[in-house]
């Protein structure tokens, strides 16, 4: 498969596209060795990270409507965002690449995403910093940065990114957007000592939520779907003291957590409190409220988490 995609590489890429390229696929590759991650894995996504770069933007429009892909408002308004997600659809469709975490890795190499897995900020850095990038300040510094801390060179260059972006004037993308927090609560509790995943984050709040008889405890499944968040919490309180109760406890259990709330409401209002940790937003509801919004319908498209498997 290599040598096939480096042919086609070659043939729909100019020099300079194609010689990034290699130099992304040799960067991603010492960075998947030095954080021990599967070379094949980290040069196939490289390799295809940019295989649709030089296509036009009608072009790039035009594959993605043959192959169902579906693009944003700011993906359609910025050319430079188009190529990520088509092309790892047409690496899916026309190399049958299969690994979803490689696919991924090709559609946030760009925009970058909450919760990146190790694989999607090996191509995203090596992006970054290949051989053959055109300096610029601060490039040393944060090729070093990449081999000793990924975390902050990936957040040191989605900074950068993002200042760019302003500069010209055009619009963030949500993804990056929610890189950024991500990336910024991390290092936050980092700083503290620990740090609690998504995974962790949700299995003791399912627990915490259990231990104070909150009901028909339900988790939606999100990441897949929107940037919205990663996962939906809901329950039903008992009174509207026991929805405070509830809530309490979430922040309790989440404690070194709490610097990541983006917003919370309902306190006064305890038909429907919220609670947005960003990548897990909970929502307690009180009496018909919960009917009445109905959100298990509403995001019917997530995946339903088994919560039994928390409470063990």
């Amino acid at each position: 498969m290599r040598d096939k995609i480096i042919e086609f590489l070659k043939e729909n890429l100019i020099e300079s596209r194609f010689t990034h390229t290699m130099g992304v696929c040799g960067e991603s590759m010492r960075l998947a060795e030095h954080y021990g991650v599967d070379i094949n894995r980290a040069e196939l996504a490289a390799l295809m990270h940019d295989c649709l770069k030089n296509k036009t933007d009608q072009e790039l429009i035009s594959i993605a409507q043959e192959l169902g892909v579906k693009l944003d408002e700011i993906q359609l308004s910025n050319g430079k965002l188009l190529h990520a997600p088509v092309g790892a659809a047409f690496a899916k469709e026309y190399f049958n690449i299969e690994d979803s975490e490689i696919i991924d890795a090709v559609v946030y190499h760009t925009t970058g995403k909450a919760d990146m897995t190790l694989l999607e900020k090996i191509i995203y850095l090596a992006d970054y910093i290949e051989p053959n990038r055109q300096e610029f300040d601060g490039l040393s510094t944060l090729r070093d940065l990449a081999y000793t801390d990924i975390d902050k060179a990936v957040l040191s260059a989605l900074e950068t990114s993002a200042e760019y972006v302003e500069s010209k004037g055009s619009i963030l993308h949500p993804d990056t957007i929610a890189a950024l927090n991500w990336l910024k609560d991390k290092e936050k509790e980092k700083e503290r000592g620990y740090y609690m995943t998504t995974q962790e984050a949700l299995k003791v709040s399912i627990k915490a939520l259990d231990d104070k008889k909150a009901k028909d405890i339900q988790a939606i499944k999100l990441a897949d779907i929107t940037s919205v968040a990663d996962y939906f919490v809901i329950c039903t309180a008992t009174s509207s003291t026991h929805a405070k109760t509830l809530a309490d406890e979430i922040e309790d259990t989440l404690e070194g957590d709490t610097d990541r709330i983006f917003h919370k409401e309902g306190y006064r209002d305890t038909a429907w409190i919220l609670l947005d940790y960003g990548d897990i937003v909970f929502h307690i509801f009180y009496g018909e409220s919960r009917d009445f919004y109905n959100l298990e319908h509403l995001w019917a498209d997530g995946e339903k988490v088994d919560v039994s498997k928390f409470l063990a």
